[in-house]
């Protein structure tokens, strides 16, 4: 028998089963593996498997929590998050104008 925690439930919340797992990677660094809330696979490579460990335990205490947070979220830049900010709101024109000065141009 192999020595995984098994679950009947699905490896994400609310199921809360095995969520991580760490890999040897062939460069000698170790690969932290979860899924996030939403059940898509997540990676994030260290170079021990302590701190591999580490961050796994936090990462996963978050999910259970409901506090975890995508590292890749904050990928989308300010300028452009703005813009479709500004398109999603009904604002009168000189509030329009003002928003639009305020925030950068370049994306």
């Amino acid at each position: 028998m192999d020595n995984c925690r098994k679950s009947s439930q699905p490896p994400w919340p609310g199921g809360l089963g095995l969520i991580g797992h760490i890999v040897k990677a062939p460069a000698g660094t170790f690969r932290a593996n979860w899924r996030d809330a939403s059940g898509r696979q997540k990676a994030k490579t260290f170079p021990t498997r302590r701190q591999a460990a580490s961050f796994l335990a936090e990462t996963e205490a978050a999910i259970a929590r409901g506090g975890y947070v995508d590292p890749h979220a904050g990928r989308l830049l300010f300028g452009r998050y703005a813009e479709r900010w500004r398109g999603s709101r009904n604002d009168e024109l000189t509030t329009r104008a003002r928003d639009a000065s305020l925030t950068p141009n370049d994306n």
